[in-house]
C-alpha cells in the first residue's frame, strides 16, 4: 500500500495559525537574522530614495531592519498574506493582483518564503508588474536537499501542529519568465547570531512553532542538520540561503 506524502501547506494556512509565535521570536531576538537582510543587497546596494516592495513581509521585518540598521533612506511597502503575524500589516490575497501601481517600485523582495508559495508563476507576475523597467527582484529561499531543508522537512515537520512541507526550488534550474533577466544565483552564508545557546533554542522553537516535545533533541538536531559555532560574543547557527537577483527587462 502506497501512502501519499503530505501535501505542502500554503503560506496563508501555516502562518494564520502560528504567525504569532514567529512574531514573538523576531521581537525577542530582532538582530538574529541580520545577515539574511544584508545579503539581499550584496551585489546591488540600496540607493537613497528607492521604493521597495517586500512580500510576504511578516510583520514588516525588512522595513524595520532598514530603518534601524541602514543609513540609506528608502521607502518600503510591506505586504503580507495573513494577519497571523501582525493585524496592522497590509494583507493581500496571494492569488489575485496586488494593490500596487504598475512599475511603481525600484525593487521587490521575497525573503525565505517561496517554499510556502505554491503559485510561483502568479507571484512572479505580480512582482514583475510592480517593478519598473531595469528594476530588481531579490529572492532568497532554502536550497533544495540542503541540511536546512531536511531540518525543516523532518525535525520541524514532526514537532509543529501545522507540519512543514514545502516546495524547494533550484534557482539555477528554473525557467524564468522572458521579462526577467537573471543577474546572479548563488548560495550565501547568513548565520543567525545569538547571545547564548539558550537564546538560540528558544528562538528556533518559537520561530518554527514547535511544541515542547522538541526540546530534548532540538539542540542536537541543529548541530546535525545545520551546524552551530561558538563565537567570542555568542553563538552562530550556520544558516545559509539560495539568493537570486533578477532585473526586469525594458
Amino acid at each position: 500500500m502506497n501512502i501519499p506524502e503530505p501535501s505542502p501547506n500554503s503560506y496563508t494556512e501555516i502562518f494564520a495559525k502560528r504567525g504569532w509565535l514567529y512574531q514573538q521570536a523576531m521581537v525577542e531576538a530582532p538582530k538574529a537574522r541580520t545577515l539574511e537582510y544584508e545579503q539581499l543587497f550584496r551585489f546591488h546596494p540600496l540607493q537613497a530614495g528607492e521604493h521597495l516592495l517586500d512580500v510576504p513581509s511578516g510583520s514588516g521585518y525588512l522595513a524595520k531592519h532598514l530603518r534601524t540598521a541602514m543609513q540609506v533612506p528608502v521607502l518600503v511597502r510591506s505586504l503580507e498574506f495573513t494577519p497571523g503575524f501582525d493585524p496592522d500589516v497590509e494583507v493581500v490575497d496571494p492569488h489575485t493582483p496586488w494593490p500596487v501601481a504598475a512599475t511603481s517600485m525600484q525593487r521587490c523582495i521575497c525573503l525565505a518564503a517561496l517554499h510556502h508559495i505554491h503559485d510561483l508563476d502568479g507571484f512572479l507576475v505580480n512582482a514583475t508588474s510592480a517593478i519598473r523597467p531595469f528594476g530588481l527582484l531579490h529572492l532568497a529561499d532554502v536550497l533544495p536537499d540542503s541540511g536546512i531543508m531536511h531540518f525543516l522537512e523532518q525535525f520541524v515537520d514532526r514537532h509543529t501542529s501545522t507540519g512543514h512541507r514545502g516546495i524547494y526550488r533550484n534557482f539555477q534550474q528554473l525557467h524564468w519568465p522572458s521579462d526577467l533577466e537573471v543577474l546572479s544565483t548563488e548560495i550565501r552564508a547568513c548565520p543567525w547570531h545569538f547571545d547564548s545557546r539558550q537564546q538560540m533554542l528558544h528562538f528556533c522553537q518559537q520561530l518554527f512553532g514547535m511544541d515542547k516535545s522538541c526540546q530534548p533533541r532540538l539542540e542536537q538536531a541543529l548541530e546535525e542538520y545545520i551546524g552551530v559555532q561558538h563565537r567570542g560574543n555568542g553563538v552562530e547557527l550556520q544558516w545559509s540561503l539560495s539568493y537570486a537577483d533578477l532585473r526586469r527587462r525594458p
